[in-house]
């Protein structure tokens, strides 16, 4: 499987191992704050109320407001890229793996304010870490849709990566409120609910004869 998790927008940053141990932590500050309340309305002077610290401490991890945001949005992605790689490789099976991601990504939404999601979305620079992150998801949903045909616990003749790609593209779909609000429910329970309709319909299609014994077994239960 190809690995996309180190593609960057941009030379921006050289990465954490340039930057001394306070840089790290206001770094680390700013992203809680920015996911906590958005971005658009703050200035420098606000993020430096907020986070007890002078601009002059922030002007030394980047030279603008903007530069600072996307470092912060950049480092969040790469942070839960890698938590997600982790949680993959550390389930043998790919199903089973893929409803472990289900359950990190729904975590870590939980987290995201709408000012956070609107403010991303609205900044370029910003909006494409948000699309690396899905570069990166795409590549490993497709990676263990290819270990689970490999396995028999996905039916053969799958493609891969357009199933990796409707997949990813239906989670877009349903972050949107409305669409939330018209299926009455929350965004963890849609998420879930994709996922597992989504495992349903790749899942290897039963016999006629296996379809019903079970059912039999379930009458007699």
């Amino acid at each position: 499987m190809v690995s996309l998790f180190g593609l960057r927008s941009g030379p921006l940053d050289p990465g954490p191992a340039t930057r001394t141990e306070g840089q790290q932590r206001v770094l680390d500050a700013l992203e809680a704050l920015i996911i906590a309340e958005g971005f658009s309305h703050l200035t420098v002077a606000d993020i430096a109320e907020k986070l007890h610290c002078s601009r002059r401490t922030l002007y030394d991890v980047a030279p603008t407001k903007d530069d600072l945001v996307v470092m912060a949005v950049a480092q969040f992605v790469d942070r839960l890229l890698e938590s997600m790689r982790d949680v993959a490789a550390a389930v043998s099976n790919p199903v089973e793996a893929l409803s472990a991601l289900t359950q990190l990504g729904v975590d870590a939404s939980a987290a995201f304010s709408p000012e956070f999601e609107r403010d991303s979305m609205n900044n370029a620079r910003t909006r494409r870490e948000v699309g690396r992150f899905d570069i990166g998801l795409i590549s490993m949903i497709r990676g263990l849709i290819e270990d689970a045909i490999r396995l028999g616990e996905f039916r053969e003749g799958i493609n891969a990566t357009l199933a990796a790609h409707a997949c990813v593209g239906a989670l877009a779909a349903i972050q949107d409120p409305a669409v939330l609000a018209d299926a009455s429910a929350t965004y963890g329970d849609a998420v879930r609910q994709h996922f597992e309709i989504f495992i349903a319909g790749c899942a290897p299609a039963k016999s006629t004869r296996q379809v019903g014994r079970d059912r039999r077994a379930t009458r007699s239960t």
